[in-house]
């Protein structure tokens, strides 16, 4: 995945895909989530989008932490993206991850060119494109967010404004 190489003993942090950015103190923005043990997907990386599941049986624990997977179709209804952390570079699956949801601004990878403001769809053309955003130009889906930066072309870093759920964007969105 392209983008800067991070060292966890660097003074000079970079901005990296799942890294957040314009945070209020404390945070109601970021929830720990605890990874589907049946995920398809072995183990979730920073700016890979998520959504909420149903265990069926095993899910009635009134009070636990919610439970998620990865997004796989546009029509899913994202709950956000997978927070970059120093614990793990990939969280395995079963464990917990901290999920950045309505309101955070998370910096992801451009697909293409992309306007400042504008509402953008997770890409998920390409399964090793986990933390890539595309404009909802000529696609249908729910919205993951909008963009707070203008960037000029592929593969550079946006700040984007995540909107749960698909927000006020939510059903069919195509422009």
């Amino acid at each position: 995945m392209p983008g800067p190489q991070l060292n966890a003993n660097s003074f000079q942090k970079t901005n990296a895909v799942g890294t957040l950015d314009l945070r209020g103190n404390p945070d109601p923005n970021i929830l720990t989530c605890r990874v589907n043990p049946a995920s398809s997907v072995t183990s979730f990386s920073p700016g890979q989008v998520v959504k909420l599941v149903d265990l069926g049986g095993s899910d009635t624990i009134g009070g636990g932490v919610p439970v998620i997977d990865v997004v796989t179709l546009l029509t899913d209804a994202p709950l956000g993206v997978v927070v970059f952390g120093t614990r793990y570079g990939k969280v395995p699956e079963g464990l917990t991850a901290q999920v950045a949801t309505d309101g955070a601004i998370v910096w992801m990878l451009s697909k293409a060119a992309l306007a400042r403001g504008v509402p953008v769809l997770a890409d998920l053309d390409d399964a090793n494109h986990y933390g890539y955003v595309q404009a909802v130009t000529g696609k249908t889906g729910k919205v993951l967010g909008i963009t707070m930066d203008k960037v000029s072309g592929a593969d550079q870093l946006v700040r984007i404004k995540i909107i749960a759920n698909g927000g006020a964007f939510a059903g069919s969105v195509s422009s």
